[in-house]
């Protein structure tokens, strides 16, 4: 390593220290992933980021990053650190529940005290694990566990356990807002050409989970290409049921059905604008300011259409008094502007470190399958090079000019320069919005 990078690994490695002593939990992440670029063979850099989601509840990353700096410490010498570094794991595996890897992380710890704390709270784990299996029966029927533990709670208890033990909420402060990231599943659409039957005239579909909706669109979709191509001999009649815990999810999806609803009726320049919408809204963490408030009329409008007392959503959407309420708190949230925690500039900050972790974790995994998008389509190199993405030209010609010329000279290439993506960044970071739809605040 020449001095100019040891130099600022160091200094990197100073300044998240600082930060984490002072609590500025993920300032200091950001700088820990900025160091490792300049020494990725330094073991102190996973080694504090696994502290980083220690401290903020993350036991799992945690644990990644701990047998990550393990693996860059000679097995030979820094006993001393290994020590620390197994004890930290074996924390982080006993919080998380994952006795294996606890069971494993201990016996590599050399001190008799240490080592006797831990399996004392490993037992107390593998007996509420012994508690919440089912019985087992031997060849002459008795009970396996006839010797030790004669109780066997009901399902109706074990469920209750279970409940209990999930966590509640994620680890942070009660008033701060919540930042809930895109899913990354499989598209499964319910309805195939398989599915047709002459002679069903009702079909009924039931999606848990819903999230972003995104199995509801695919099977929207795969119906419309169907009656496109006449594969139903009749009208036919279609029932959707949408199911999930958080009414944010509602929340979101509703405005995209408004959105397809408009976009019918509109002009091809509104439409341009509608689909910029639909997708910023659907797939980004941040968007134009023109995207934003196409998403701010969207919202006004079901907004408006909540607090009436039309049995009907857009004609379409039966939804109970209740979940209207707490569907329009989302909707009057997002129509306020936003300030600290999520401004556009720290939500690029996240979306890097975020990536920056994933192309870590593909590195030293190879047994994890490949992400369902395409790694190396323009789209996919853009956003990698730049965390967001940019609209189509054409389209920023209409609506963003402002930045028509640097997108046009620096945006939509494999790898943009570094003095390109600074002064990209700049422009997007003083003129776009966050998706606000992202943000849950209750």
């Amino acid at each position: 390593m020449d001095a100019q990078l040891l130099d600022a690994a160091s200094g990197a490695y100073m300044l998240g220290c600082a930060l984490f002593d002072a609590g500025k939990l993920p300032q200091a992440e950001w700088v820990f992933f900025e160091g490792r670029r300049f020494a990725e063979h330094d073991y102190r850099f996973p080694a504090k980021l696994a502290a980083v989601r220690y401290e903020i509840g993350s036991y799992a990353s945690a644990i990644f990053f701990i047998q990550r700096a393990l693996s860059l410490l000679d097995p030979h010498s820094h006993e001393p650190i290994r020590q620390e570094l197994y004890i930290a794991m074996a924390r982080a595996c006993l919080l998380s529940s994952n006795v294996e890897k606890a069971r494993t992380a201990i016996s590599h710890i050399t001190s008799e005290h240490n080592r006797r704390q831990f399996e004392k709270s490993l037992l107390h784990i593998e007996a509420m694990a012994t508690m919440s299996s089912p019985p087992t029966t031997t060849t002459n029927g008795s009970d396996s566990h006839s010797q030790g533990l004669t109780f066997q709670p009901d399902k109706k208890t074990l469920w209750r356990k279970v409940i209990e033990r999930l966590p509640k909420c994620r680890p942070g402060l009660a008033d701060e807002v919540e930042f809930i990231p895109v899913c990354s599943e499989r598209v499964r659409s319910l309805f195939n050409s398989s599915s047709v039957d002459p002679n069903q005239e009702n079909y009924s579909f039931l999606f848990t989970n819903t999230g972003d909706a995104r199995d509801v669109f695919a099977t929207l979709s795969d119906i419309g290409y169907m009656v496109s191509q006449n594969l139903f001999p009749s009208a036919k009649k279609f029932y959707f049921t949408l199911v999930d815990l958080k009414p944010i999810t509602f929340a979101r999806d509703l405005l995209m059905f408004r959105m397809l609803a408009d976009w019918v009726t509109e002009s091809d320049t509104k439409r341009r604008v509608t689909e910029a919408a639909l997708a910023y809204t659907f797939a980004s963490q941040i968007m134009p300011s023109w995207v934003y408030d196409r998403l701010k009329s969207a919202i006004r409008c079901v907004s408006d259409e909540l607090n009436t007392d039309v049995s009907l959503i857009m004609g379409r959407f039966c939804i109970d008094t209740a979940t209207r309420g707490l569907i329009s708190s989302h909707y009057r949230n997002w129509q306020d502007p936003l300030q600290h925690p999520f401004t556009t500039g720290q939500i690029l900050s996240i979306t890097g470190n975020q990536l920056a972790e994933r192309d870590m974790t593909t590195s030293s995994n190879t047994n994890i399958p490949p992400r369902p998008c395409e790694p190396d389509s323009p789209d996919s190199l853009s956003f990698k090079n730049l965390n967001f993405m940019l609209p189509p030209l054409p389209v920023l010609e209409e609506n963003e000019r402002g930045l028509l010329e640097l997108a046009g000279r620096f945006g939509y290439m494999p790898n943009c320069p570094p003095i390109g993506k600074i002064l990209l960044e700049r422009y997007v970071e003083s003129y776009w919005w966050p998706n606000v739809t992202l943000l849950d605040f209750d």
